[in-house]
C-alpha cells in the first residue's frame, strides 16, 4: 500500500524540524521537508505530494504564491497554510484560485493540528 506524502514548507528549519518529528509519530505518511519555497515548487511538479503544508512569511515565494502556482498548473491536493501572520487582502483575494485550503495559525495545538491532516489525507486517493 502506498504512503500518502506530506510536504512541509518553512523557510525556519527548527519549524520543518519539530513538525517533521510530530508528523512522524502521529501520521503513517512519508514526512518531506523544504525550507525553500523555490526547492518546494520543485518538489510539487514530481507529482507525488498529497498534502502540502507551507508557511506564509517566506522569502522567494511566500505561501500563497506557492499556492497559486500550484493550482494554475492543475493540482488539486489539499493544502495546510501555517502561518503567524498572514496578510487577510491578499488570502481574501485569492480564496476560490487556493481551494482546496485551510489556515491554522501559530502557535499551533499539535493533537489538533494531527488531527486536521488526517481528516485531509482520509480524502487524497492514493
Amino acid at each position: 500500500m502506498n504512503r500518502p506524502v506530506i510536504l512541509l514548507v518553512d523557510d525556519e528549519p527548527l519549524i520543518t524540524n519539530m513538525l517533521s518529528m510530530v508528523l512522524d509519530l502521529s501520521l503513517d505518511a512519508e514526512i518531506v521537508v523544504s525550507n525553500s519555497s523555490l526547492d518546494a515548487q520543485k518538489i510539487l511538479r514530481d507529482g507525488k505530494v498529497s498534502l502540502l503544508v507551507t508557511d506564509y512569511l517566506m522569502p522567494q515565494l511566500n505561501g500563497l504564491h506557492l499556492i497559486r502556482t500550484l493550482r494554475e498548473e492543475g493540482s488539486t491536493i489539499p493544502v495546510v497554510l501555517l502561518t503567524g501572520y498572514c496578510d487577510e487582502p491578499e488570502l481574501a483575494a485569492n480564496t476560490d484560485i487556493l481551494k482546496p485550503f485551510e489556515v491554522i495559525l501559530k502557535p499551533w495545538n499539535n493533537e489538533d493540528l494531527v488531527r486536521r491532516l488526517k481528516a485531509k489525507l482520509i480524502s487524497v486517493p492514493l
